[in-house]
């Protein structure tokens, strides 16, 4: 007895307890100290006391962390770091007194400010043109297409770099990006045999494209500004003769 209890009160590496009050069913910490069941952590194999959760000290970083994304959070949205805009335009043009093109398309968008003059720009660009008339003709035969209706998908990726500080009240700017484009083409032709007319419908085409626009922004209200851009995109760009399309447009920012 002398023995034992010498030893269950020695250093508390090594503890051993009695076997007359040992228990099969308890597990001991480091220190020889029972583990309530149901409460154990196992590192390589050995038996680790149930902390209770989270330390203090983690809690208060873990909150001072979400404090100050919070803080950011309200920065991001006081400093109107996040713009939507949309642009459109239209235009007509006769090519004789029996033949014109109609264009229309519309172009909408989300910025975002890396830097002070600099945003990252997603836009989707949608434009339709419609041709009334071609007439196709060679010195053995001739014939005419009608209501030939064209229609492109650009989706682009650019930066907008602005030239003045974004409280001017004109921001001159130019934005550079690239995308993919789809063009499908529909149209009629009168059929030789019946005479009735047929629609048919070209193969679409899709590829990279190069966009490039250059604009002025007039500021009108805190949260608002007026935009006009030139903008083109270029097609077929691996190609020897890539082709260019230009026009122009009008729209509103918006900063969030």
């Amino acid at each position: 007895m002398a023995s034992e209890a010498k030893q269950s009160h020695g250093s508390s590496f090594g503890r051993t307890i009695s076997p007359r009050f040992a228990r099969r069913d308890v597990l001991l910490d480091y220190h020889g100290f029972p583990v309530r069941r149901g409460h154990v952590q196992r590192v390589h194999g050995r038996a680790l006391p149930y902390n209770g959760g989270m330390p203090s000290k983690w809690k208060r970083l873990l909150l001072a962390f979400m404090l100050a994304m919070c803080l950011g959070f309200d920065g991001i949205a006081r400093a109107n770091i996040v713009e939507v805009f949309a642009n459109a335009s239209y235009a007509k043009n006769y090519l004789a007194s029996d033949s014109w093109t109609e264009s229309v398309s519309g172009t909408v968008g989300l910025a975002v400010v890396l830097i002070p003059h600099l945003r990252l720009e997603g836009r989707y660009t949608n434009e339709e043109s419609l041709q009334n008339l071609l007439v196709l003709a060679t010195p053995s035969y001739g014939f005419a297409l009608q209501n030939i209706k064209t229609t492109t998908a650009i989706y682009s990726v650019g930066l907008d770099i602005t030239f003045f500080g974004d409280t001017a009240a004109f921001q001159p700017y130019i934005y550079l990006g690239g995308g993919w484009v789809d063009n499908e083409r529909s149209y009629y032709y009168q059929e030789p045999t019946t005479n009735s007319m047929v629609l048919a419908h070209d193969p679409s085409q899709a590829g990279i494209s190069a966009n490039a626009g250059i604009g002025l922004r007039l500021r009108i209200a805190q949260s608002i500004a007026l935009e006009l851009e030139l903008y083109g995109y270029a097609e077929n760009i691996t190609t020897s003769q890539p082709l260019l399309n230009i026009n122009g447009t009008a729209g509103i920012r918006i900063f969030i």
